[in-house]
């Protein structure tokens, strides 16, 4: 029944041009440079890997063990390439986790 129904999210898929609006702010946003760096290649990451909130974040520590570490990605410069390992996702039911690769166009955003 509540699949008949139109959804009523308010929110707007991000764009290249919003995700651009969304980095440009957050050196005022945010407390500091690191705080502004993490956040940015957190919503890059996501943006470019096609990835969910849910997937880089957490929102109990008791998921903490779901989310990216550092030991999950892997930057091969020479290819120019990034490797990201989910550990879990919405679709990942089985739990066993995928591995996206992402390459770089070598434009900026």
């Amino acid at each position: 029944m509540q699949k008949s129904k139109p959804s009523t999210s308010t929110r707007l898929p991000i764009t290249v041009n919003l995700l651009r609006d969304i980095l440009r702010v957050l050196p005022v946003a945010c407390k500091n440079m690191y705080e502004s760096s993490l956040f940015t290649a957190a919503f890059m990451m996501a943006f470019f890997g096609f990835m969910r909130v849910g997937e880089i974040t957490v929102t109990t520590l008791s998921l903490r063990e779901r989310v990216v570490s550092f030991d999950d990605v892997l930057f091969d410069r020479s290819a120019g390439s990034l490797q990201v390992r989910i550990r879990g996702s919405k679709t990942d039911q089985g739990g066993k986790g995928q591995t996206i690769k992402m390459n770089s166009t070598g434009k900026a955003l």
